[in-house]
């Protein structure tokens, strides 16, 4: 019977450990603001660079230069429209969109995507399905 109840308190203790949470190697998070009257959300997860070069020219690089990147790490960031907004000059209607960048060292190519199934699948990118395609400086935080 002592043996029994051993056996059972190990095993209780093997099943508690075994449903310990660790965090996610690139946790997600969110950040939301009012612009005007307009609630804006971004969705992403963080990449986690861990001694990784990130940005650059060549395959050394995790994102090279001029390479699609979903803006994020696990799937496509995205964002949010309460209303209908101007990014640019550009008209986009209120809605979620994903959010795809082409790094560069002098000027980054940023894309709002109306396809949010695809997720962070870049290799089946469709220009038809762009809302707005910008350019802006990157500035170095």
């Amino acid at each position: 019977m002592k043996l029994f109840l051993a056996f059972l308190c190990l095993l209780s203790v093997a099943t508690t450990e075994a449903q310990t949470q660790t965090p996610q190697p690139s946790p997600g998070a969110s950040v939301s603001s009012v612009v005007g009257i307009t609630d804006v959300r971004i969705d992403y997860f963080r990449p986690r660079v861990k001694g990784r070069k990130i940005f650059g020219e060549g395959g050394s690089f995790l994102v090279p230069y001029g390479k699609i990147w979903r803006t994020g790490a696990n799937s496509g960031s995205k964002i949010t429209f309460s209303d209908d907004v101007k990014v640019q000059g550009v008209a986009i209607p209120k809605g979620e969109y994903l959010i795809f960048t082409w790094p560069g060292a002098a000027e980054w190519t940023v894309s709002i995507y109306k396809d949010v199934k695809l997720g962070g699948n870049t290799a089946k990118y469709e220009a038809s399905k762009e809302a707005a395609k910008f350019t802006v400086k990157p500035v170095k935080l």
